[in-house]
Order: C-alpha cells, then sequence, then structure tokens
C-alpha cells in the first residue's frame, strides 16, 4: 500500500506516530561511512511533497536519526509541510532512531560490510553474535518505544520520526510477520503508522494492522 493511502486512513482527532525510512540518498559504498550519503534531489523533492501530503493533521512535527541524511529529509518533511499551511517543526535529532541496538557498532558494520545486504537477515535470524548486535525482540521493542512515546501527549497531530531501512525492517518483520525478502527492502520514504485506542496501541503497515496493549510498551 503507497504510504499516501495509509495516511489517508489515519485518524486526525487524536497523535498519530510514522515511523519512516530517510528519502532517496546518494549510494553507500561502505557502510563503515554510511553517515556521507546525503538525499539526492528527488529525496529532497519527495520528502517536502510528504510533508505537503500530511495536510490532514492539525500539525506536525518530525524529529529524526542524527545521520545528515534523516536530518535533511525533516528539513524537506517540514518546509512542504509549511507550504501546505501546517504549522509544523523539527524537533531534532534522537539517537534512539539511529543505531542504539549496536554492542559493538564497528563489529557489527565490518560483519555488514562482509555480508552485505545478507546481514540483516543473519541478525534477524539470530545468527550475529549478541556481543556485536541486540537480539531482534529488544531491538525492535526499543524502535517502537522511540516511535510511539510523542503518543502520550493526547494532542491531535502527526509525530513523524526519521530513521533507516533496518530500523523499519525490524518493526515490519516483528510485529508483522513479514519478512523483507517477500515484502521487499524498505524503500526511501517506507514505513510503519500507528496510534492510541484507549489501553491499546493499533500499528499499521501496508494494508495490515496490529493491536498491541500499550501499557506493555
Amino acid at each position: 500500500m503507497p504510504l499516501s493511502e495509509l495516511l489517508d486512513r489515519l485518524p486526525v482527532d487524536r497523535p498519530v506516530a510514522l515511523f519512516l525510512r530517510h528519502a532517496e540518498r546518494e549510494p553507500i559504498a561502505d557502510p563503515m561511512f554510511s553517515e556521507r550519503a546525503l538525499l539526492t534531489a528527488r529525496g529532497h523533492a519527495d520528502a517536502e511533497a510528504l510533508g505537503r501530503a500530511l495536510r490532514r493533521f492539525a500539525c506536525v512535527e518530525v524529529g529524526h536519526s542524527p545521520m545528515p541524511r534523516c536530518r535533511q529529509t525533516a528539513e524537506r518533511v517540514v518546509c512542504g509541510a509549511t507550504s501546505a499551511g501546517i504549522p509544523a517543526a523539527v524537533t531534532g535529532p534522537e539517537s534512539a532512531l539511529a543505531g542504539p541496538y549496536f554492542r559493538d557498532a564497528r563489529g557489527a558494520l565490518e560483519l555488514a560490510r562482509d555480508l552485505g545486504d545478507g546481514f540483516v537477515r543473519a541478525w534477524f535470524d539470530g545468527k550475529v553474535p549478541e556481543r556485536f548486535i541486540q537480539p531482534v525482540g529488544a531491538a525492535a521493542a526499543g524502535q517502537l518505544r522511540a516511535f510511539v512515546r510523542p503518543l502520550s501527549t493526547g494532542v491531535p497531530g502527526v509525530h513523524v520520526r526519521v530513521s533507516h531501512d533496518w530500523n523499519v525492517m525490524l518493526v515490519v518483520e516483528h510485529y508483522f510477520a513479514r519478512k523483507h525478502e517477500e515484502r521487499g527492502w524498505a524503500a526511501f520514504l517506507d514505513g510503519v503508522a500507528a496510534y492510541a485506542e484507549g489501553a491499546r496501541l493499533r500499528l499499521m503497515c501496508d494494508g495490515e494492522s496490529r493491536e498491541l496493549d500499550w501499557r506493555g510498551i
């Protein structure tokens, strides 16, 4: 389901959260230097278009991973929302949206360089030693907490959290049982939405939804 269709299904009378991969970036030749990859011209344009697409909501606030491409995405989303007449602001970087699950970031990224895209499957299947990175359950729960935390404000509006492909795929596989080999690698600006319904938290991705106990998050 395109992101635009997912947005149309979200309520506007309460806070909602979006957890997204950043917009299109330059290629990454070596994961050890991934911070150097910035948004492309298309990435800037797509992020701004997303901001304009949020016009249904009362206000927009955007937090982001400290990676420069995530900050760029957040800034362009806010620019688009503002151009559509919606109050919008960037709230700043949040380390929880980057790689808080790393226990030995250098060791994990060296392994990722060796395995390529196969690193994610090895991690999700529990085949990467835990001295390098958290197990999937703990890592996914941490990402979920990071992006739904703003829902506790109770103020209607949309809270966007700009993160990375691994993080989005982690949440999708753990909470929706959707492997990226079947669903596809997380696309730019692909993601998950959430909002509260009493004591329940509703997660939405593609055409599916899941309910979780809000109190257990």
